[in-house]
């Protein structure tokens, strides 16, 4: 089973994709974790890099069809690995996945070309690049005033040495990131999705386990539903 943990930046991903794996494994399942982009270990991610430190311009000058293309080919060249660690576990979780490239990039696109554009992208990867569809899809959603606090608070990155790389400095952006995410779910691009509120009732920023304790409730229920489908699908052969 793979397992993509989404969100705008700073609303944890890799804080729960590290919390789910963990808990997984206490759980007995065998599990593995695989962030993208794959920094210092892709070719593709150098560039992936040098986009998000502005070295290619600011976000009016890179296309955002060329942005989508360099995120997308640090995963086609990860695809052999992805399915290696895919057939040794029970399940792998993804920190970040191609639900990211759809939302960050169709967000740069115009409405009347946004759907023509997710289209595409969507195609790239999972056709043309043959990536592994997600089984389940955590998607943490976040105010972008939260989420861009919790961005400045973050330790020493690899690939920038900047508080906020080219995606996480424009506030009005990462909203309008925020609703792609919705349109993915709405339009079915992102594939059977869990939505998790990262604020309380009150609006406060929920504790971290407390999102644990409902993402892994949640993906437990996934397997559980999986399994439940295998094995009717195998009376049914029996048949």
């Amino acid at each position: 089973m793979l397992v993509a943990i989404e969100g705008i930046d700073g609303s944890g991903k890799g804080t729960q994709a590290k919390e789910l794996l963990n808990r997984l494994r206490k759980l007995g399942y065998t599990c593995e974790l695989l962030s993208f982009p794959r920094y210092e270990a892709t070719h593709s991610s150098k560039m992936v890099a040098q986009y998000l430190n502005g070295e290619f311009g600011d976000l009016s000058q890179v296309p955002p069809a060329f942005a989508a293309t360099l995120f997308a080919l640090d995963r086609m060249e990860s695809r052999a690995h992805l399915e290696e660690m895919i057939q040794r576990n029970d399940l792998v979780i993804v920190d970040r996945y191609i639900s990211s490239n759809l939302a960050y990039q169709s967000a740069r696109v115009s409405q009347p070309e946004q759907s023509m554009f997710i289209d595409w992208l969507y195609d790239l990867e999972f056709e043309v690049y043959g990536l592994p569809k997600p089984d389940v899809t955590i998607l943490l959603d976040i105010p972008v005033t939260t989420s861009q606090e919790l961005v400045a608070r973050k330790d020493a990155r690899t690939y920038t040495e900047q508080v906020y790389d080219l995606h996480e400095r424009d506030s009005e952006y990462l909203s309008r990131v925020r609703e792609a995410y919705e349109t993915l779910i709405n339009t079915r691009r992102m594939d059977h999705c869990q939505v998790i509120e990262c604020l309380d009732s009150q609006g406060h920023l929920r504790q971290i386990d407390d999102l644990s304790d409902e993402i892994c409730d949640r993906v437990i229920q996934c397997i559980q539903l999986s399994h439940s489908r295998n094995q009717d699908d195998a009376q049914e052969t029996e048949c």
